[in-house]
């Protein structure tokens, strides 16, 4: 049976049955069990493998999910922000039953999210990237972001489709998004609290400075 995530803590060790000739258990044991001592009822020889699952991993009673996705949780810090950008069509799932909570945000996906945030206005494909082709999904939303001034790519001519989305590059990208809108962005603050503020990027300093400004 399914193991649903609020019946247990945040960190459950869970065991499986050693499947051997050695047992005194004759009959097909298909199911997992808590177990403290390293054993499974039953089953006299230690079990086969210790699993750590976090709720995350756990299947979640239907009733208390998001969206009809099982991965997120009603319960989750993040359910509200899910249920609004699914509900205005700013992301999709990744499936039909799964929104992939944990998956890092690329480049093309911040592009996607905040071109559909504008209505996906009419795009001509131009080569401005070498790796970003006319027929790529993310085509429209790159270009897009280009030519609006809100996303630019790497000095060696790529946009870096697939690179994982920095801090300092969501908040410049954030910051450039809102001056194109005409949103104040003038509500700055000093960074020298934080013990890493002298990492980051030139380009970045005064966005960072906006987007913590601005919570």
């Amino acid at each position: 049976d399914n193991i649903n995530a609020n019946e247990v803590e945040d960190i459950a060790s869970i065991w499986l049955a050693h499947y051997t000739t050695s047992t005194s258990y004759s009959g097909a044991y298909t199911q997992w069990q808590y177990s403290d001592t390293g054993r499974v009822s039953g089953i006299n020889t230690d079990v086969d493998c210790n699993f750590y699952l976090t709720k995350g991993d756990l299947v979640p009673d239907p009733g208390d999910s998001v969206k009809g996705f099982t991965d997120v949780l009603s319960s989750n810090w993040y359910a509200e922000a899910v249920s609004f950008v699914v509900d205005h069509n700013l992301m999709s799932g990744t499936s039909a039953s799964t929104f992939s909570p944990n998956v890092a945000l690329t480049r093309v996906m911040a592009a996607q999210i905040l071109y559909s945030l504008s209505g996906k206005p009419p795009v001509s494909y131009s080569a401005v990237y070498k790796d970003v082709s006319a027929d790529a999904w993310y085509s429209d939303a790159v270009i897009w972001a280009y030519q609006n001034g809100i996303m630019s790519g790497y000095t060696n001519g790529t946009f870096g489709v697939n690179d994982v989305i920095t801090r300092e590059q969501i908040a410049t990208i954030l910051y450039s998004y809102s001056n194109r809108y005409g949103v104040d962005t003038s509500s700055l603050q000093n960074l020298n609290k934080y013990t890493d503020a002298s990492k980051i990027s030139s380009y970045a300093v005064t966005p960072m400075q906006w987007a913590v400004a601005n919570g």
